[in-house]
């Protein structure tokens, strides 16, 4: 199975990744959630301390993560 990402796509994994500096594998859109998946040693750094980038991109994206 091939999976393309439009620009928009891109556009959502390069904000994700230049505020948390982990490059996310993939990104799955739903209407009101977006999934980054990433290596499973970089969770915890995607995640940031006390959930922190979780809750700029809620507030910055109007998505949940």
């Amino acid at each position: 199975m091939v999976t393309t990402l439009d620009n928009n796509s891109l556009r959502i994994m390069s904000f994700f990744q230049d505020k948390t500096k982990v490059v996310p594998s993939n990104l799955i859109i739903n209407k009101t959630t977006y999934i980054f998946t990433v290596n499973k040693n970089d969770i915890q750094k995607a995640i940031g301390k006390n959930a922190e980038n979780v809750k700029f991109y809620q507030v910055n994206i109007k998505k949940m993560l």
